[in-house]
């Protein structure tokens, strides 16, 4: 997931649009608190295989080990990975994680969470490449 900025007619938009009101203030409610638990039960439930787990884990020490990168993933991005990855195999109806999943989901986890040494990001590198290139490198489990 990359934003960005909005572009200034789209800012001098959002500006009017809020000047009276925010729109979260207009909103109602589409589930229950109830639902909510439910659901971040259901995702708990998903299970990561360990050989998955070691490869989340695997992505996270080569962002803490590249050369490009001053910080790499702590531990709490491996959860996250991890959580993340729990519920996309729950929204894609499956009882369990796979690596395509792990992959699908690193980079809206843990590329902002990357920040690329000043020498790298003035030769062009971004996390995003940085993050890409890992996954690319470290093979998945079978």
């Amino acid at each position: 997931l990359h934003v960005g900025y909005p572009t200034r007619e789209e800012e001098v938009r959002i500006l009017a649009a809020q000047a009276q009101a925010h729109p979260i203030a207009g909103l109602t409610p589409v589930i229950s608190d109830a639902e909510i638990m439910a659901a971040r039960e259901a995702v708990k439930a998903v299970h990561i295989n360990a050989d998955v787990a070691a490869y989340m884990v695997g992505i996270s020490a080569a962002t803490r080990e590249h050369a490009d990168l001053r910080l790499g993933v702590s531990p709490r991005g491996t959860l996250a990975l991890a959580r993340g990855s729990q519920g996309m195999a729950l929204l894609r109806g499956q009882s369990f994680v796979t690596p395509d999943i792990v992959k699908a989901m690193a980079g809206a986890i843990l590329e902002h969470r990357l920040i690329v040494r000043p020498q790298a990001a003035a030769a062009g590198r971004t996390a995003r490449d940085i993050l890409n290139e890992i996954l690319n490198r470290l093979p998945p489990p079978v």
